[in-house]
């Protein structure tokens, strides 16, 4: 076949065999044009095995290799041009030479599930003043950390020495960056000792190699004439100084790249290495070239006039063009679309796609791309209640789609047989249909027989009175496929497994009897599922079911917005489901992009990657590519802030420029105004304004009112079986519950009883739902009940937790009171526990202990629980249980939860806070109280407002409960709120001057504040 090369691609495959920077946009036929480059090189002299590409993916490279072949191969050439990926090139580099740097060949490589794995078991091993409460969180900050470091050749001492020397409590964030330093330190020390290794630290050994040996940096680079280097935007700094190491000097380097999709800043690749390439490879005598590729072979015009718009949003690189449409491109499609709700958006889009099926474009051909995977199963479930097959390629995701979770759900009970919450799944779910009764029952038996959790009931069913003869049965077969999956899991690997419990819990004869779409889309999932397993292998140990369910925990929780995993294209028609960034490199005939609401694409950002705020990030001073950052280094404040979300801007419009040239023909952009989780409406996002003015752009659907908020719904089930209980169905009577309370013992009087007294309960924790504020430094200050007890104890300890935060340590007492105040809660629900108490989940005021009143018998610590249950708190039912709310006051707002709420007499109203432990001398606890008092009073708590007020502390820490009580009378609140109004504003203010007592004993800052420190001096 024979390539009629354009202009642009001409001039770069004839020039001369020299430093040459192309800027290659999207879709211009960059890879043929290396392959022709390399060729003309070839035909010129020469030798293939003297020439070098490298680019990113395995894929990418493959199809490199590929394509060389089959072009030298004219020229009946035996040599080949050697292709690697930028990791492997590496790891052939320490293959070769690593025994002089100590590179260890058998060492093990970590995916991100893994690294996150060691991130947790090292943050759980190594004594730390990080906060672990939000382990997740810290997990990803410390390989965030970590990954940081490696690109830009640092150590954790390299970064300690730019600290100050002597750090006062002003320095809070370098000690917080020291913990970080310690456990980074401490993560790479684990990775030795497992023999275990990252893509960073490949290029870390691979610069010390040449850097410590200049002659190996020679001999590499005397093998090649000819270096390619493909997406060299996506490079991180460390990759930049080894290639100039070896080929700078000394090799005829292109570089190949596209400042315009450079969208994997966050994973560190620097806009400074394309952007500064001709200094960084420059040529004797005259300055290295750009030549631009802007043909676009791809998309058809409006596309491009769409794509260019957004490109016109972007600081321009010296040397490339707007992309333009070759001769036979046609006029293409551009769709708009602004939905009413997120389901609606839904339903057109896979509505739309059967139209286009039916037009003759084959599943496979079409994809929906995402900003953000949480949107992805909500999209699965609008397709399968169309029948529209979907691939799904990330495996964050894959966990999470009902498929694949129930197997998952099957191994934790194999793994664990007393982890309630997959039990539960599985014995609610289709195949046994349990409901609440027998599962209390199922609870009671377990109790009675002192059993560790509800499995013993299971196993021992026959014990259970009144269990029917065909619920028996199943439980049966239930022990029965539970103790085989057990013998099997003992003596087989993983995925083998895996493909056990799928064959056993019959989900191939399931997926078979489902609609053609849903069971391709299935049988997709569970495969690529099993292809997670097969690809597994443990950080340490054995490779057991257990090791595996913590390394799928750990994937989940590493799994980031921006989800990078390629999608592995299915040979099935199935329609692609996958993130922008994961899209990368890919095209389709069809492209949807949903989710285009102000503050979701463009995402608004949470925090910004700022080092002076944030202590897991390099300051900008250690960066190798510090140069590039000094504008923003050079600032402080507001003005950093700005130049920081300018940034961040141009990352979302490189997104949005890479989403739109992923189409051929017909590109669809849409968004929608509701989602489940906003009080107020959306609405669109710039990025859909923009395709909507473009002209040609065809107008959908446009919902300019969208109205008030939709009841949530969930996509129509497949199951022809009516409920037994409602017959249209029981999200439609959750529906009407939730707007009428009175719906259900109305309609059903027979569930007035287990259902009804918890009707305004969910109608006050639905109401209760705020919108989540994307840029909190933008906001009304706002803070806990806690804090505000804090503040009014010491505002010093105020400021170190909620403006200058410093770590702290974790609170057994904390803990006890938080167990405490689970089963409270529980008890005045009157449920059955499904999870443990989490410590953030109440308004925790930790109790001070060590100068207490007689407490009862020496020797014997009162039990809070028994002494609750002995109170005249345990025979009544709450009106309401654990609420929720957030009120306004002054300049600013507290939120809380308040424990319980009484109604002894209709009107009244007795607010009740539950201490586990004893009475306490200390009048800054009363600011809780007011601040209920005050949410009560302005409606913050329910809809209605009480006649009468009375605020309560209930202390179950003595011997018997000890009751506090004030009545909150209009002028008892007028005074709360200036109280609090004050104490509020000196929040916001200052000063946070210490106010030492015998508080002081038990704070967690104590080592930083020498007020408190000579207090307590004195008073021994």
């Amino acid at each position: 076949m024979t390539i009629e090369p354009s202009i642009e691609q001409r001039a770069i495959i004839e020039y001369l065999p020299t430093h040459l920077r192309v800027a290659a946009g999207a879709g211009t036929g960059k890879t043929t044009t290396i392959v022709e480059r390399l060729a003309r090189l070839v035909e010129d002299g020469t030798p293939p095995s003297r020439a070098l590409g490298i680019t990113f993916t395995v894929k990418a490279s493959d199809e490199l290799r590929t394509r060389l072949r089959d072009r030298l191969g004219q020229h009946g050439s035996e040599e080949e041009v050697e292709v690697a990926t930028y990791h492997s090139f590496c790891v052939s580099i320490l293959e070769e030479f690593g025994a002089l740097v100590g590179y260890e060949p058998t060492s093990v490589l970590l995916d991100e599930g893994s690294r996150t794995e060691l991130a947790q078991m090292v943050l759980r091993s190594y004594d730390t003043e990080l906060d672990l409460t939000a382990m997740a969180h810290r997990a990803d900050e410390l390989t965030r950390f970590n990954a940081s470091l490696d690109q830009h050749l640092l150590t954790p001492d390299d970064v300690r020495a730019l600290s100050p020397s002597h750090p006062t409590p002003d320095d809070a964030l370098w000690l917080l960056r020291d913990a970080y330093l310690t456990a980074a330190a401490a993560y790479r020390a684990e990775k030795t000792r497992l023999g275990l290794v990252e893509f960073s630290d490949l290029i870390t050994m691979a610069v010390t190699l040449v850097e410590d040996h200049p002659e190996v940096a020679a001999e590499l680079a005397d093998r090649y004439d000819i270096v390619l280097l493909d997406e060299y935007q996506d490079t991180d700094p460390a990759q930049r100084i080894l290639l100039t190491r070896i080929f700078g000097p000394r090799a005829s380097v292109t570089a190949v790249g596209d400042t315009d999709q450079t969208i994997y800043e966050w994973r560190g690749a620097s806009l400074d290495n394309f952007e500064r390439f001709p200094e960084h490879f420059p040529r004797s005598g005259t300055a290295t070239e750009t030549l631009p590729l802007s043909l676009n072979h791809r998309s058809d015009r409006i596309i491009l006039t769409l794509a260019n718009a957004l490109r016109d949003r972007l600081p321009v690189l010296d040397g490339a063009r707007p992309l333009t449409p070759h001769d036979g491109a046609e006029d293409g499609y551009l769709g708009v679309g602004w939905f009413r709700s997120e389901r609606d958006e839904a339903r057109w889009i896979a509505k739309d796609i059967i139209g286009r099926h039916d037009d003759g474009i084959p599943y496979r051909e079409m994809a929906i791309l995402v900003r953000k995977r949480a949107w992805i199963p909500l999209l699965i479930a609008a397709m399968g209640e169309h029948d529209i097959p979907v691939s799904v390629s990330d495996p964050g995701t894959l966990l999470h789609i009902p498929e694949v979770a129930d197997v998952v759900a099957w191994l934790r009970v194999v793994a664990d047989p007393d982890d309630e919450v997959p039990l539960l799944r599985i014995l609610m779910g289709g195949q046994y249909r349990f409901g609440l009764a027998d599962l209390d029952a199922f609870r009671r038996c377990a109790r009675e027989a002192s059993m560790s959790s509800i499995m013993g009931a299971v196993r021992h069913h026959t014990a259970i009175d009144g269990l029917p003869a065909a619920k028996s049965e199943l439980l049966d077969r239930f022990v029965a496929k539970h103790e085989h999956l057990v013998r099997f899991a003992q003596a087989n690997p993983v995925a083998r497994t895996i493909n056990e419990i799928v064959n056993t819990i019959g989900f191939w004869d399931e997926a078979a009897a489902l609609p053609a779409g849903e069971a391709t889309s299935a049988r997709l999932n569970i495969a690529r599922f099993i292809s997670v397993a097969t690809n597994w292998r443990p950080i340490e140990g054995r490779p057991t079911v257990s090791r595996f369910l913590r390394y799928l925990d750990a994937l989940d929780a590493s799994g980031r917005e921006e989800s990078l995993t390629p999608p592995n294209l299915a040979s099935a028609d199935a329609v692609e489901l996958t993130t922008v960034h994961g899209a990368k490199g890919l095209e389709w005939t069809v492209v949807f992009v949903p989710g285009l609401q102000a503050g979701d694409f463009p995402s608004s950002v949470r925090r910004y990657d700022d080092p002076d705020t944030h202590a897991y990030l390099v300051p900008y001073e250690a960066r190798l590519d510090a140069d590039s950052l000094r504008a923003v280094a050079a600032t402080k404040g507001k003005a950093r802030k700005n130049l920081l979300k300018a940034r961040e801007l141009n990352a979302e419009y490189r997104l949005a420029y890479v989403a739109t040239t992923r189409a051929r023909r017909r590109l669809v952009m849409t968004g929608h105004a509701w989602q489940d989780s906003v009080a107020n409406p959306k609405e669109p996002s710039p990025l859909l304004m923009h395709a909507r003015q473009i002209d040609g752009a065809v107008v959908e659907a446009w919902v300019d009112d969208p109205g008030d908020k939709p009841p949530v719904e969930r996509f129509d089930s497949r199951s022809d079986e009516p409920d037994p209980l409602f017959p249209h169905g029981p999200a439609f009577a959750m529906r009407q519950a939730i707007a009428d309370p009175g719906f259900l013992p109305s309609t059903y009087p027979e569930l007035a009883g287990a259902v009804g007294q918890r009707v305004e309960q969910l109608v006050l924790d639905i109401g209760a739902l705020r919108i989540p504020r994307l840029e909190p430094a933008e906001r009304l200050f706002s803070t806990s009940v806690t804090a505000a007890v804090t503040l009014a104890q010491c505002p010093l300890r105020f400021k170190w937790i909620h403006h200058d935060r410093l770590p702290r340590r974790p609170s057994t007492a904390a803990k006890r009171g938080t167990e405490f105040h689970r089963m409270v809660e529980l008890h005045n629900l009157g449920i059955v526990p499904l999870d443990g108490p989490e410590t953030d989940a109440y308004d925790a005021i930790r109790d001070d202990t060590s100068n207490e009143p007689d407490r009862g018998t020496p020797g014997v610590e009162p039990d809070p629980w028994a002494v609750f249950e002995a109170s005249r708190f345990a025979a009544s039912r709450p009106r309401f249980v654990e609420v929720p709310f957030e009120v306004s006051i002054g300049n600013g707002s507290l939120r809380g939860k308040v424990d319980a709420i009484y109604e002894p007499t209709p009107g009244t109203w007795e607010i009740v806070d539950y201490k586990s432990g004893s009475v306490v001398n200390d009048p800054a606890r009363m600011i809780q109280l007011k601040a209920y008092a005050i949410a009560a009073a302005d409606g913050a708590i329910s809809g209605t407002t009480p006649c009468r007020i009375e605020v309560v502390f209930a202390y179950f820490g003595g011997p018997e409960v000890v009751e506090i009580t004030e009545v909150a009378d209009e002028a008892w609140i007028r005074g709360a709120r200036t109280e609090l109004a004050d104490l509020i504003k000196l929040g916001i203010e200052g000063p946070w001057t210490p106010t030492p007592s015998d508080a002081c004993r038990h704070c967690d800052f104590l080592v930083h504040c020498e007020t408190g420190a000579e207090f307590l001096r004195a008073a021994e």
